[in-house]
């Protein structure tokens, strides 16, 4: 909608609930606002809710950060069209949930849009789209909580329409980890059957950088299973309509933690900068994407005394893990290091 309303004359507020206002949504703006739309923060910088003046869109060329939410890609390639340049957009850091890109481009080429991608560059070319007959295949994210009631339960057959085989859908690869837990897929024509077989494994790691959205459902299944799992690939799930990783622990009761290795290089990079920062006596300036746990690490080592930390609000518990280590918490998740 913030993308959408963009193009649309006229003046425009979009907010939500209190969890919508703590959702960032500074990359999207940003790069609107640089591609010609004025659209500004009506409380805290870089949240909903926004104030946005319709116009129309000049676009060009712009470089966005593509390790947040592929969301923010998909809503401005699907306005692209009909900015006056176009959009080419150039993909920097890692890049989750590409496949969520692919689909994007993928049907707007099914709707007459001149697309193209080659790695991290993406080019729209200016037109329009076109009405065309289109069917809507089902959804497999939604899909995955039918695998994981037979994965819990270790019996049974479950019949699912509207299902291809060969789909744009990234959460489609599911199948293949559903299987390792013991749920087979047979397609027959127009339906997709489900059963329940023994596990293949006795315990499951995978990278989830592209299916993030199914995580829950394997977290509970393994769990249920009493399967050790190991779950890389999910940044993201911290900023979804809810913190996703703390919502297993609430609701499960179960001792879900961040590995520490899966931080090893961005303590090593972290090191690095503070090393520097030593030496010219400047303040350290950090952005964090995800959990503070990289920032803690580091500092409970190497005390720092200047420098101000940018993170995401809303983590209760590192909030006062960060003032039991002494630092002074500011509104709007900004931490400032004595």
């Amino acid at each position: 909608l913030t993308a959408y309303l963009s193009r649309i004359i006229g003046k425009w507020v979009l907010t939500g609930s209190e969890r919508m206002k703590q959702r960032p949504i500074r990359v999207l703006v940003e790069a609107l606002n640089r591609l010609g739309a004025r659209i500004g923060y009506l409380e805290n910088e870089g949240f909903p809710p926004l104030e946005i003046y319709g116009s129309r869109l000049v676009g060009g060329s712009i470089d966005i950060p593509a390790s947040v939410s592929s969301q923010y890609i998909s809503a401005l390639l699907m306005i692209a069209p009909y900015m006056e340049k176009g959009l080419e957009i150039r993909l920097t850091g890692k890049v989750v949930s590409s496949s969520y890109i692919d689909m994007t481009l993928q049907i707007m080429r099914e709707f007459g849009a001149e697309v193209g991608r080659e790695d991290t560059v993406i080019g729209v070319k200016p037109g329009e789209y076109r009405s065309v007959p289109y069917r809507v295949e089902s959804d497999w994210s939604a899909a995955s909580y039918f695998y994981e009631l037979l994965a819990i339960a270790g019996e049974g057959e479950i019949i699912l329409t509207g299902l291809k085989e060969k789909s744009m859908q990234g959460d489609s690869r599911q199948t293949v980890v559903w299987r390792k837990l013991g749920v087979r897929t047979c397609y027959e024509g127009d339906l997709v059957r489900l059963s329940a077989a023994k596990p293949e494994i006795d315990r499951l790691d995978y990278d989830f950088v592209e299916m993030p959205d199914l995580v829950q459902s394997f977290a509970v299944a393994c769990c249920m299973r009493r399967i050790p799992f190991l779950f890389r690939g999910v940044e993201t799930l911290r900023i979804k309509e809810t913190d996703r990783i703390q919502a297993l622990i609430e609701e499960c009761g179960i001792d879900l933690y961040w590995d520490k290795s899966y931080y090893r290089e961005q303590i090593k990079a972290f090191e690095h900068q503070l090393g520097i920062a030593k030496e010219t006596g400047l303040p350290v300036i950090i952005h964090s994407r995800d959990s503070l746990e990289v920032i803690f690490e580091v500092l409970k080592k190497h005390p720092y005394t200047r420098g101000i930390l940018h993170c995401f609000p809303g983590n209760a518990a590192e909030a006062r893990q960060a003032i039991d280590m002494g630092y002074l918490l500011g509104i709007g998740g900004v931490v400032t290091f004595k």
